[in-house]
Formats: C-alpha cells, sequence, structure tokens
C-alpha cells in the first residue's frame, strides 16, 4: 500500500474503499468490515451518495476502531459556503 505523509505526520493510504451504491445497513457493515480485514483503512464517501449515515453507522457496527481508518468525502460545489465560493 503506498500512503501520503499529511502535514501532521500521519500517513494515510492513497486507496481508499468506495462506499458508493450501498444502501443498506447490514450490506455495508458486512462488506466495510471485509475491506477493513483485508487491509483498507481509507473508507470514501460522498454527500451525493446519500449514504454517509448508513457508512459511519456500519463503520460502528462493525467495530472497526475509529483511530485506525480514514474516512474522506466529497460535496458539491454549491454546497460550499462563504469566502472560499467562487
Amino acid at each position: 500500500m503506498q500512503y501520503l505523509t499529511l502535514n501532521n505526520g500521519i500517513k494515510m493510504p492513497i486507496l481508499g474503499f468506495g462506499t458508493m451504491n450501498i444502501f443498506d445497513v447490514n450490506e455495508c457493515t458486512r462488506v466495510l468490515k471485509d475491506a477493513y480485514e483485508v487491509g483498507y483503512r481509507l473508507f470514501d464517501c460522498a454527500q451525493i451518495y446519500g449514504n454517509e449515515d448508513i457508512v459511519g453507522e456500519a463503520l460502528q457496527k462493525a467495530a472497526i476502531p475509529r483511530n485506525e481508518i480514514f474516512i474522506t468525502t466529497k460535496i458539491w460545489f454549491t454546497e460550499f459556503e462563504g469566502d472560499n465560493v467562487r
């Protein structure tokens, strides 16, 4: 696995497990647990997928230690607010 070193010195994997089209919490729990067991430590979500809550619940149900994983998500550009909007 290749890693990217963040500004705080923590190494984050550059390859993540995608969660698009997983809407059932039991299925999500099973697949995320399987992904964790084979070595995935980054789980990727997106607001547009509509399943961020399910992914969070599934990670808890799978008893995946939060301090051992990264969770990334993406938001649509129109959802940004503040000075950084262009």
